[in-house]
């Protein structure tokens, strides 16, 4: 028996408790097995009915004496059974009922064991601390791992910056708790729901200078440059474009074909009312729906914004990113049409949650007259997924009523000038 454990007992009480004042009564392997065989003992012993666990005045245990844990440090389930496991054992299969008495610091183990007695009293002085909780960790098995989720609230496009993360630990009886704070700070940028579209080609028109813009916007010269694409080992290197390596972490390589490839345009009404949340939530995911199938068809596209604002001309599937986060960000309006918009030359198509523009023929013709429209997409902000009706889709004109619609009706009208009737 270990001196530093003192056993007594008193007719039908046995006693065990911690002697080692000196150290706070932190617990050794020593210790451990001594007090895992007063435990053995007492439920073999009819003559003792009841056992306290009990350390001196002012400290129950400080936990593991960690010179003594590191000189052998325990392995659950190994050959050899560890002192540490010979005692829990011993306690969780006592048959007599164990009460302890804590008065004082109770650490670690101190604060382990108590879950398994029968009844714990405390005094007044009684702190219970796992350091383990401290380094945000949990007392898990070797080899083990605890995981943990959180489900970020994602319900609309925009920005959420995370951090710094709080997190409370409670322990389940209530016995410690602990808050780690997570100083790192992360930028999510949650994209509007994008609508998968069949590819289609946008038409080249015959603008001589297609192709031009596109160039100057990625400060290039080659005259016969298209877009870019991922790197494939064997490229040339001296076609990386660089710039757009780093913005992406990726290699971008300059592919060269004839550049008189489409172009699309696709304007946003930000107009009141579609300088709404709710109705920019939904023209953004239409915008955004366009632009995925236009690249993919390996054409070039821009985003603008009946304000003025504009992302620059781009194409290839690696640059759909960037016209993303502007739909993420995108917000409020203005009441005027721009005179800027749209800028340069190519296939326009608008997109409103004006319901004007939906119900008065005349007033969608002049619309799309003015931003040289070849298709008009209104939608039904204010009862979108709820409406009774379905979408409509006529000449030039598409009207949306919920999602998942456009797939059905996405193409490429005619000009303006002959937008029909509903």
């Amino acid at each position: 028996m270990s001196d530093d454990i003192r056993v007594e007992d008193t007719g039908p009480v046995r006693v065990i408790r911690f002697d080692r004042v000196a150290k706070k009564n932190a617990i050794t392997r020593a210790m451990y097995s001594a007090m895992a065989r007063a435990l053995e003992e007492a439920s073999s012993d009819a003559a003792i009915r009841v056992v306290v666990i009990a350390g001196q005045d002012g400290v129950f245990t400080a936990g593991n004496d960690l010179v003594d844990f590191m000189e052998a440090p325990p392995h659950i389930g190994g050959a050899d059974t560890p002192p540490v496991e010979d005692f829990m054992r011993a306690l969780m299969g006592c048959s007599k009922p164990v009460i302890a008495a804590v008065d004082g610091m109770a650490i670690g183990i101190g604060t382990t064991l108590l879950l398994h007695c029968d009844l714990a009293y405390a005094s007044t002085r009684a702190v219970f601390k796992t350091p383990f909780v401290d380094l945000a960790l949990a007392p898990v098995a070797g080899n083990g791992s605890v995981n943990g989720a959180y489900r970020l609230p994602t319900p609309r496009r925009g920005v959420l910056d995370l951090g710094p993360i709080r997190i409370d630990d409670v322990e389940g009886l209530g016995l410690a708790r602990k808050r780690h704070r997570v100083d790192t700070r992360v930028r999510l940028i949650v994209h509007p729901p994008i609508e998968a579209l069949p590819p289609i080609r946008v038409p080249a028109g015959d603008d001589p200078l297609l192709g031009e813009e596109l160039r100057q916007s990625l400060g290039l010269s080659d005259e016969e440059f298209d877009g870019l694409r991922p790197y494939v080992p064997g490229d040339d290197l001296r076609k990386i474009h660089w710039p757009s390596s780093a913005r992406g972490d990726e290699l971008q390589v300059r592919q060269f074909r004839p550049p008189r490839h489409g172009r699309l345009s696709v304007v946003i009404d930000t107009r009141p009312p579609g300088d709404t949340a709710r109705a920019l939530d939904r023209t953004t995911s239409i915008a955004g729906s366009v632009a995925a199938s236009v690249l993919a068809a390996g054409d070039a596209m821009r985003i603008e914004t009946t304000d003025g604002r504009s992302t620059p001309l781009v194409s290839g599937n690696p640059q759909l990113e960037s016209l993303l986060e502007f739909l993420a960000l995108l917000d409020d309006g203005a009441e005027q049409i721009s005179p800027a918009i749209p800028s340069g030359a190519g296939t326009v198509v608008a997109v409103s949650a004006d319901p004007i523009l939906a119900s008065d023929v005349a007033a969608r013709r002049r619309f799309a007259v003015r931003l040289r429209a070849a298709i008009v997409i209104t939608i039904d902000a204010d009862s979108w997924g709820t409406a009774t009706t379905g979408p409509i889709s006529t000449g030039g004109w598409i009207h949306l009523t919920g999602p998942g619609q456009l797939a059905g009706h996405w193409r490429l009208g005619r000009s303006a000038s002959t937008l029909g009737t509903p």
